[in-house]
């Protein structure tokens, strides 16, 4: 089986897995922060877009690419939310699709690389992030990843070193323009700039590198702008770790580890997640280390994608540490934060792979092994996950369900009164009303405005 047919395989059964849990569990109405962007398309079709509400700060995050993706998705459609949910599970596979197509140019066994691609597309497209897949507003979660491994994949094979520059920048840029993480997407890409920069010859290194870093600094410095004038809740910052250090770091192996731990997911059980999370911590940082040592033998470029995710994956779960710890929740591993980890556990499968195709002998032996276990290792907790999903996920399926029950009927005047105290709550008050008038006009869809209720 060549390696062609491996990714192909993997991208469509990605593919079949990630629309299984669109169309089993995505319902076509808002739920939550939709509002927000119900809002924003609803303002836009009476007045025409504006700056002020693209880059309204949502909480501490400016949305306003998801809001454009978002506003073009729901007039293309109708008003059908549930296209949203495809829009966000094209962008995931195309995600998957890069990383599979990167990797798939290395000379590694077709055993190792089919491990590899087993263990890339379980975490990927698996249960673990299931609130994302079926919940719109969470587009910015699937457009960073896509960023980042594409900047890092541009870092590492472009031929020209202002080509890469250039890609860099332009990820640094538009990060923090879909979300508060999107803050660490320029930062994550210097390792892989580093390691393309190494390739070079040493007169010409320092200033591409420079050239990155002041970029970067400009990048970031933008989004602080936002996250400043931001109506957040006050996280209390790093003090909320200084004070309780042990639990910050018990709290940072779970939520690692939470792809890994099905069983926790589910039933409240963190130990097996804080085991999963440091052994890959340890793993993360044997695996980048031994790179760094062949690097110095070989071209290290292709190293740049996977150090890229696992900075970004290691600096979006430090930061919902803090925040976990600074609204004392009970429950730090929600699932639509997995998806950081997923990076991290992808940054580590890439690392531990370039090892296997680029050493020899025994090293080269090992490092087969150790991708293989962790791949299995991934894989199985998927499986394990999926059948736990299934078999306890009805408490989602009926929460999103009552949604769509008080949509349906909304002539009912109590189910009405109640779907306006949810808009009331996401700051749209009075916005059933013009929803109904769009819907009159054939704009939206039926699903998605309730019609006014009569006598």
């Amino acid at each position: 089986m060549s390696r062609r047919s491996i990714t192909t395989a993997a991208g469509i059964l990605g593919a079949a897995v990630v629309l299984f849990w669109v169309g089993s569990f995505g319902v076509n109405v808002p739920i939550a922060d939709d509002w927000d962007h119900v809002k924003t398309s609803v303002r836009w079709h009476d007045h025409g877009s504006d700056a002020k509400s693209l880059f309204a700060p949502h909480n501490e995050h400016c949305l306003a690419i998801p809001r454009l993706l978002n506003h073009a998705a729901l007039v293309a459609t109708g008003g059908n939310y549930r296209m949203v949910l495809f829009l966000n599970a094209a962008i995931g596979l195309g995600t998957l699709a890069a990383v599979l197509a990167f990797a798939s140019r290395w000379p590694l066994t077709q055993a190792a690389f089919a491990a590899l691609a087993a263990g890339i597309t379980a975490l990927m497209s698996g249960w673990c992030q299931w609130q994302n897949w079926i919940w719109a507003f969470q587009t910015p979660w699937f457009l960073l990843p896509l960023i980042l491994i594409a900047a890092a994949v541009a870092v590492a094979r472009v031929g020209s070193v202002r080509l890469a520059v250039a890609a860099t920048a332009v990820a640094a840029m538009l990060g923090p323009l879909c979300m508060a993480n999107g803050l660490f997407v320029g930062w994550a890409l210097l390792p892989a700039v580093a390691l393309r920069l190494a390739d070079e010859p040493q007169r010409g290194r320092w200033r591409p590198l420079a050239i990155t870093v002041a970029v970067v600094v400009a990048a970031t410095a933008f989004g602080l702008s936002i996250v400043a004038r931001s109506r957040g809740p006050n996280l209390g910052g790093p003090a909320a770790v200084l004070a309780s250090p042990l639990e910050a770091m018990r709290l940072f192996l779970a939520v690692l580890g939470s792809p890994l731990d099905p069983r926790g997911a589910f039933h409240g059980e963190k130990t097996l997640s804080t085991v999963a999370g440091g052994l890959s911590l340890a793993l993360g940082i044997v695996s980048a280390i031994a790179g760094l040592r062949a690097s110095w033998r070989r071209s290290p470029r292709d190293l740049g994608p996977g150090f890229s995710l696992m900075t970004y994956g290691l600096a979006s779960v430090a930061v919902v540490v803090v925040g976990r710890l600074s609204l004392l929740a009970s429950e730090p591993v929600e699932s639509r934060y997995h998806t950081f980890a997923i990076a991290w556990h992808v940054g580590v499968l890439l690392t531990c792979g370039w090892l296997a195709a680029e050493q020899v002998g025994r090293a080269g032996r090992f490092w087969k092994i150790l991708l293989v276990a962790a791949s299995i290792a991934c894989v199985g907790a998927t499986l394990v996950g999926m059948t736990l999903f299934l078999r306890h996920g009805d408490n989602m399926r009926r929460s999103l369900e009552e949604h769509q029950v008080i949509y349906r009927n909304a002539r009912d005047p109590g189910g009405r009164e109640k779907l306006e105290g949810i808009a009331r709550h996401y700051g749209a008050d009075g916005i059933l009303e013009r929803l109904d008038g769009m819907r009159r006009a054939g704009i939206l869809h039926a699903d998605y405005a309730p019609a006014a209720p009569t006598e």
